[in-house]
């Protein structure tokens, strides 16, 4: 468990299945696979390639990854925020941090997740030191 990433891949993927059967996405139209990063840039593209079913356009708003796929000559799009400022990783992190309203930044079947996991205290235990005073 790292600060940035306090969720297993597992938890991660469960997590976006509760989402999304939330909001009845049919499961057959989508797929979560977990790459570990390749650690090097030249082999990125075809290790993610390696790891998944064909496919004909990569979804990244990360620059790096954009150009790496890009230089391969995949077609690449970005992915259209929503309430950045408002939805973001940081902010869901940080308001569990501080205690406060973090599960409306959430589906209701993420936030029961995150309890399920021993989440909040697992965040809470890596960011204490972000807290005033610590």
């Amino acid at each position: 468990h790292e600060r940035d990433n306090p969720f297993t891949a597992g938890e991660r993927i469960a997590m976006i299945k509760g989402a999304l059967d939330n909001d009845s996405v049919d499961g057959a139209r989508w797929m979560a696979i977990p790459i570990a990063d390749a650690d090097s840039h030249s082999v990125w593209v075809s290790t993610v390639k390696s790891m998944v079913p064909r496919f004909d356009v990569a979804f990244t708003n990360d620059s790096l990854t954009f150009r790496l796929f890009e230089e391969e000559g995949l077609e690449v799009r970005a992915v259209p925020y929503l309430k950045r400022e408002e939805y973001s990783a940081t902010n869901v992190r940080m308001g569990i941090l501080e205690r406060r309203g973090w599960e409306t930044l959430v589906p209701s079947d993420v936030a029961k997740m995150v309890k399920e996991f021993g989440g909040v205290e697992r965040v809470r235990e890596l960011l204490k030191k972000d807290l005033p005073g610590e």
